[in-house]
């Protein structure tokens, strides 16, 4: 006869409960350390797509006798061409593939394919270009042009490149009213970049992000990681930059004062 059955070892109701507790409280502990890394993953990345951007600067501007791309599109007497998007011209040296003379890069992507200017922190939506560049006009320290853009100036005439900025990360854009204007219509290449500026002090330091009219909305985002945000230099280098350091009109103020304003 066979003796008596062994039981097999089995946690108690109370025990489960503990072990349970336990994992809530490790995952409760570990879930803001793993926000965080993202977090730190995603501004890397977006760094790291704006140092690309600023190599393509300073190559851009030894091909074109130091030029530099400013505001875009509207600030040309007329007549004249209109000044290029910086994502327009300096996509072809992120891209071999691009090219620009064809209004469409000669890819026809609406900038689909163009992960370099895009910052895996923002919210997703129908834009594909996630950075704005320093289209602002000014005419003394302090004091802008509001509405009249910068046209594409030679780096020699900015006395301290290494300390102004020339590009950052944009925006939300809530309700899509941006990116429904810029986009309809089966806006080319060529067309979509040339919003993608500063002409206004507001779109800068502090415009409202509900404002209906586009043109004057806050276009840079001050605190897209955390405190910080990325920037380009007018040098072309790239780097975290605190919030109250984007936010001041100054940090924007490219030295250059025309000694006649049109």
């Amino acid at each position: 006869m066979s003796g008596p059955r062994e039981r097999t070892p089995a946690f108690t109701l109370i025990e489960l409960l503990v072990v349970i507790s336990i994992v809530a409280i490790l995952i409760g502990l570990l879930f803001p350390a793993i926000s965080k890394a993202r977090g730190a993953a995603r501004a890397g990345v977006c760094l790291s797509n704006q140092r690309q951007i600023g190599m393509a600067l300073v190559m851009y501007m030894d091909e074109n006798r130091e030029w530099t791309p400013r505001e875009c599109g509207s600030s040309e007497a007329f007549g004249k061409p209109l000044n290029p998007g910086w994502a327009f011209v300096l996509r072809p040296y992120c891209d071999p593939r691009t090219r620009t003379d064809r209004t469409d890069h000669g890819v026809a992507d609406r900038y689909r394919d163009a992960a370099y200017y895009r910052d895996p922190a923002r919210p997703k939506d129908l834009h594909n270009i996630h950075y704005v560049n320093n289209g602002l006009f000014f005419t003394k320290p302090g004091t802008i042009t509001e509405g009249r853009g910068k046209p594409p100036t030679r780096f020699g005439k900015y006395p301290r490149p290494a300390q102004v900025m020339y590009l950052s990360c944009f925006a939300d854009d809530p309700g899509g009213v941006q990116a429904n204007a810029w986009y309809g219509n089966n806006n080319d290449e060529r067309t979509i970049a040339i919003y993608y500026d500063t002409q206004y002090s507001s779109q800068v330091v502090g415009g409202p992000q509900w404002e209906s009219n586009s043109l004057r909305r806050q276009r840079i985002a001050p605190r897209r990681h955390g405190s910080t945000t990325n920037a380009v230099y007018l040098d072309g280098h790239a780097s975290p930059v605190r919030d109250i350091a984007i936010l001041d009109i100054a940090s924007w103020d490219d030295g250059d004062y025309p000694t006649r304003a049109k």
